[in-house]
Formats: C-alpha cells, sequence, structure tokens
C-alpha cells in the first residue's frame, strides 16, 4: 500500500514540475494569466473569463419560451463545483452552467487547465503530451483543440490580410513528401500535405493542408486530391497572386493550375522562372530556404495521428501569423463568439 501512494506522488510532483515548467511561458500568459492559476485564486479566474468573454456575461432559462417570469437574466449563484458558480433562474430554480454556450461547455477539466490547454493549442503541443503535463483524459484536451482550430481558421480564411498572397505577389504551390524542393528522400507511404508559400516576407507566409491518401495508380483517387487543391487555393490565396508550381508535379502541376486562370491571370512553372527576370531567378535558386520551415513542419505533421494533423497545422499557421501575440490574439477571437 505505501509502495502505490510512494508512486503517485511522484507522478504528482513529475506533473507539478511539468506544470510549473509550462506556466512559466512569458508574455501576455505571464502578465495577466499566471496569477490566477495559483491555489486560492480560482474565483478570481473565473470571474476574469466572465469579464473578458470567454464565458458568457448572462443567461436566459431554458424555460423562457413557456413561461414568461423565466424571461429574465439568470442570477449567478456560488455552488460547490469546479467551476464554483452556475446560473440559475430566479422564478423557477432552473439551472445552467456558467460553460454553457462558451468553448469550454463539452470540456471536462477545471478552467485553469483548460486555459493551459489554449496555450497548448498555441504552441503547437500534441494532445497527448498537453494530458500528460496537466494528467487529465487526452480526449478532453482534443475537444477543446478541435473547438479552438475551428474558430481559428475560420478566422485566417476570412481575414483578407491574413490570407496568402496578393496582387502581384508570388504564391508557391507544391505537395510534400513528393515536391517542397525533394531535397529529402521522397517516402510516398508519408501522409501528403499541399503546401502554399507566400513570398514576400521572412519568413514566408505559408498554408498548409492534409490531403487523402491515394495510389498512383488510381486516377479518380488524383483526380479528388486535385480538386480538393484547387478548392483550397481559391480559399486561402487571394485573387490576382502569381502562383508558381512544378511542370511534374503529380498533384498541383503547372498544368493542373491552369484552371484558375480565370482567378489568378498569372501562372508559372518552376522552370519558367529561369527564364524570368532576375528576382524571379533569385527565388529559384532559394527554393530550398523558402521551403525548409514548411518541410520541418511536415515531416514534424508525420509524427501526429491523423486526427490531430488539421489542428496542428492551423496551430503553426495562427503562430506563424500573430507570433509572440499568438495566444493573447486566441483569447480575443474566441472573446467575440460571444
Amino acid at each position: 500500500m505505501t509502495e502505490v501512494v510512494k508512486v503517485t506522488d511522484e507522478n504528482n510532483n513529475e506533473n507539478k514540475l511539468l506544470i510549473d515548467s509550462f506556466d512559466s511561458e512569458p508574455g501576455y500568459y505571464c502578465q495577466v494569466i499566471r496569477s490566477m492559476l495559483t491555489p486560492g485564486h480560482e474565483t478570481e479566474l473565473v470571474y476574469w473569463l466572465k469579464s473578458f468573454g470567454l464565458i458568457p456575461n448572462t443567461q436566459i432559462c431554458n424555460n423562457a419560451n413557456i413561461n414568461e417570469d423565466c424571461n429574465k437574466i439568470m442570477e449567478w449563484t456560488p455552488v460547490k463545483t469546479i467551476d464554483y458558480y452556475q446560473w440559475k433562474c430566479r422564478n423557477c430554480s432552473g439551472k445552467k452552467s456558467i460553460r454553457e454556450n462558451s468553448v469550454f461547455q463539452d470540456v471536462k477539466c477545471n478552467f485553469k487547465n483548460s486555459i493551459r490547454i489554449l496555450l497548448g493549442w498555441c504552441k503547437g503541443y500534441d494532445a497527448e503530451l498537453m494530458a500528460n503535463i496537466l494528467g487529465v483524459k487526452s480526449r478532453t484536451v482534443k475537444v477543446l483543440y478541435n473547438a479552438v482550430s475551428a474558430t481559428a481558421r475560420k478566422h485566417l480564411k476570412s481575414q483578407q490580410n491574413k490570407k496568402v498572397g496578393g496582387p502581384g505577389i508570388i504564391v508557391l504551390v507544391d505537395t510534400y513528401p513528393e515536391g517542397c524542393t525533394n531535397s529529402s528522400r521522397p517516402n510516398q507511404a508519408n501522409r501528403p500535405i499541399l503546401c502554399i508559400a507566400e513570398i514576400k516576407d521572412i519568413p514566408p507566409n505559408y498554408w498548409f493542408e492534409a490531403l487523402n491518401r491515394y495510389h498512383r495508380n488510381n486516377v479518380q483517387q488524383i483526380m479528388d486530391v486535385k480538386e480538393h487543391i484547387l478548392t483550397v487555393i481559391q480559399d486561402v490565396v487571394v485573387p490576382g497572386s502569381i502562383l508558381v508550381s512544378r511542370q511534374d508535379s503529380t498533384l498541383c502541376s503547372f498544368f493542373d493550375l491552369q484552371k484558375l486562370s480565370h482567378i489568378y491571370p498569372t501562372i508559372v512553372s518552376v522552370e519558367g522562372l529561369a527564364r524570368h527576370n532576375s528576382a524571379n531567378q533569385e527565388i529559384l535558386a532559394n527554393l530550398e530556404i523558402i521551403w525548409k520551415l514548411a518541410l520541418n513542419v511536415c515531416e514534424e505533421a508525420q509524427f501526429f495521428n491523423y486526427e490531430q494533423v488539421p489542428n496542428f497545422f492551423i496551430s503553426q499557421m495562427w503562430h506563424s501569423r500573430f507570433g509572440n501575440e499568438s495566444f493573447e490574439t486566441l483569447l480575443n477571437r474566441l472573446a467575440d463568439l460571444q
């Protein structure tokens, strides 16, 4: 019996060390959030979530449609649960969780760990790793990761200035593992990934999209993936951008992209860059450098479970767009949903 307790204590100590290390994140997290994650500040965190807008400021009773007396703002009351508060109808005593209609609604852990999970997503942590650090079930992390990724993806695709490219801006299109300079040894067992790179700033602005696996001899599978790629390009690349792709690409060749010429009038092959001006030739000479980060992201994605790959890509793109403000920007976007 003593031995079991000892192991549990060691595990708890290890988790505490992991959490302490995780909570050392600098910037907004350290300045605003960290103090509210310490013991004794649980209710302070709940009130902050409410004032910031991450959980609703008001709720109306579910019986409001059948009883006019219930059509009033519910009362915020203390309760002995991990949330510390709940909403209670002043008329019928009906109750609602303070998580209802928020990103935390289906998340089965306390608010401290929920906030940490949001930071873990921003940092690109694998769901299993995040669950291990916090001592929660991996499903709990995945539920919140999925909800956050959906919000982030929608935001990235809806913000014109956050999309890829622009009139006259060069946008490279390729697929991993066949392309992306193909300097590494191609492994067709790897999950195929669409990689889009805007050649404007350093580092480049990327978009990643997981693709379905296909067999090289299955024409229909290849056609389906090609259609998926064309749809993604139209969704995330600003009209008028200059598209550049390889002539010999299986999935997104220079010839395949001609179907989008009504949206992107200038489409150039990688091979054709050599015939253009010196600036384009410089791009050709630096393809290895341009694709380096993308190649690293694609290779790291191979270690994730298939269902987690889209979330990983969105978190990587989110951090690429917003940098040190990734976490704060995410909180603001989630608050906008309320």
